[in-house]
């Protein structure tokens, strides 16, 4: 957003000059992110870690999962590759089994995720939306197994937070990883994880210095503070603060809090639903059978040729996944963007 950018600019004018750079912006910078995003997500600020990107959040969350060898880890195939991959390399590493959960035809993602799901699943890797086409994942389900099986959840919410309501209370997920520069409008390098209290006291992937207590006091830094800082803060990536970005995010996820993920959803509900009508009528077909997230729509789109050049260059710029493509407009689109959407993309 143009407010956010403006913050951003001011921010790195500001770290041109680190002489005002106060002691205190090492640490309050930083909780003021944590907190905006624990706002949004409807939960305390000690139950964020700051990292720089989703893999990372998959990283922490692998590292303190335990899996036996006779166990498995279960995910949708061809989930996002920086979950997948990290499961892979856990599964190898424990000797484990990965389930890759395939969807028959007519069955939705839900139900092909419980079919494969087997008395030794230790983890559930699942987003709330399959992020290739919008269709949508019903983690109330999913979170109700892996709580009657004794089974960890793990969610990726990058397709979702920001978009739309997400009830935490009622997954209560494990570990919830959500990059930054989707749907929270926010800066590359600023990505937030939530932590379940249960793990608070689980290891993190490195030691820096800023999350031990007695940080702050910068005449004893070289002294040995053993003690990490409450909550998920243990967790947190090195550099965390972000100087000169941080004001930017924070700026977009309080803008995101005050216009509200249920009034963001209904908006870009509306608009998806008549992107979608307009381009059925073109000769288009939908993507995802049965049920899809509001702010996002896909259309089948076969082999694109020089079709993305032509987009392009019309102003167009849509996301190609597989034989797909990903439409998923944000608040500043207008009538007159979708009107050039329908009138330069052809079946």
């Amino acid at each position: 957003m143009k407010a956010s950018t403006a913050a951003a600019n001011e921010a790195l004018a500001r770290r041109g000059q680190p002489w005002r750079v106060a002691a205190t912006d090492w640490f309050t910078l930083a909780e003021r992110r944590r907190a905006a995003f624990g706002d949004l997500l409807e939960t305390a600020a000690d139950d964020i870690a700051l990292v720089p990107a989703a893999s990372y959040g998959f990283a922490v969350a692998a590292a303190n999962l335990p899996v036996g060898p006779r166990q498995a880890i279960l995910c949708l195939d061809g989930d996002f590759p920086s979950g997948m991959n990290m499961w892979r390399r856990k599964a190898a590493d424990c000797g484990a089994r990965l389930i890759l959960a395939r969807p028959e035809k007519g069955e939705s993602l839900t139900e092909a995720l419980l079919r494969h799901w087997e008395p030794s699943v230790a983890i559930v890797a699942a987003a709330p939306v399959r992020w290739t086409d919008g269709a949508l994942i019903d983690l109330a389900r999913i979170s109700d197994r892996a709580r009657a099986n004794g089974t960890a959840l793990v969610v990726d919410a990058t397709q979702w937070i920001g978009a739309a309501p997400f009830d935490l209370k009622r997954i209560d997920p494990d570990f919830l990883i959500c990059a930054r520069y989707k749907w929270l409008l926010s800066p590359y390098g600023l990505g937030y994880l939530y932590v379940a209290p249960r793990h608070h006291s689980g290891r993190p992937l490195e030691e820096n210095w800023i999350a031990r207590m007695g940080a702050e006091d910068f005449a004893r830094l070289a002294d040995h503070h053993p003690t990490y800082l409450p909550g998920a803060r243990r967790f947190d990536a090195g550099e965390q603060v972000g100087f000169e970005l941080g004001e930017a995010a924070i700026h977009a996820l309080g803008q995101l809090r005050a216009w509200g993920s249920e009034r963001i959803s209904a908006h870009l509900g509306r608009m998806t639903d008549h992107i979608a009508g307009r381009l059925a009528a073109r000769g288009f077909a939908l993507a995802a059978d049965g049920p899809r997230a509001r702010h996002i729509v896909a259309v089948q789109a076969g082999d694109m040729g020089d079709r993305d050049s032509d987009l392009a260059a019309s102003g167009v710029f849509l996301s190609k996944r597989g034989s797909n493509l990903r439409i998923s407009p944000h608040v500043h689109i207008d009538d007159d963007d979708i009107e050039r959407l329908v009138r330069v993309l052809r079946p």
